[in-house]
């Protein structure tokens, strides 16, 4: 009869130890998805460079843990960027072949420990000019990625912030327009 209670007791433990609700923290898991195409649109072979084929490992700290769930390609390496962040070169052939494209995907799992949002009080938040101009030279220029000079992202920008006059309020109603529209319609996302 005590093998039974303790039997029952330790399968009840190992079950409500994978209820994210039964712990005294509140987990969250994800899943996301990066899917890269890379095509050689040219007439002769393309070499990849470490641009095209490295990915970025998230950060793992006390209440975020990322690991890769599934990969189309192995890892060849691990390293850092020039900032620190992790990065993995994946183990993809060195050239493109003309004509051709190649697809790869990398699965990540996320494992978020829910935060109580931050106490932020708006009246106390800066004006633009309180940006040191260095940071606004560093993180504000234009990149492959960042396309800084198209004008309808630059016009509705300005219209989502007309009346704002610090950073922490364009910020805020950028953050909220994007996540009304990509939880209200996200095949409706520009």
């Amino acid at each position: 009869m005590r093998y039974k209670a303790i039997y029952r007791l330790l399968i009840f433990i190992l079950f409500t130890g994978t209820i994210s609700g039964a712990r005294a923290e509140s987990v969250s898991r994800y899943l996301y998805t990066s899917t890269f195409k890379l095509e050689n649109r040219g007439e002769a072979p393309y070499t990849l460079t470490d641009l095209e084929t490295t990915i970025l490992l998230f950060m793992n700290n006390r209440w975020q843990t990322v690991s890769i769930r599934n990969s189309t390609h192995s890892i060849a390496h691990e390293t850092f960027d020039v900032d620190g962040n992790r990065i993995a070169e994946l183990d993809l052939p060195s050239t493109l072949p003309p004509g051709s494209d190649m697809t790869f995907s990398i699965v990540y799992e996320i494992e978020s420990l829910n935060q109580p949002k931050p106490e932020i009080d708006p009246s106390e938040a800066d004006p633009f000019s309180a940006i040191p101009s260095e940071l606004v030279e560093e993180f504000s220029v234009e990149t492959e990625t960042f396309n800084a000079r198209d004008e309808e992202i630059y016009e509705m920008a300005l219209r989502l912030t007309e009346n704002e006059t610090t950073v922490l309020g364009s910020v805020s109603r950028l953050i909220e327009w994007i996540t009304v529209l990509s939880f209200s319609s996200p095949s409706a996302v520009p």
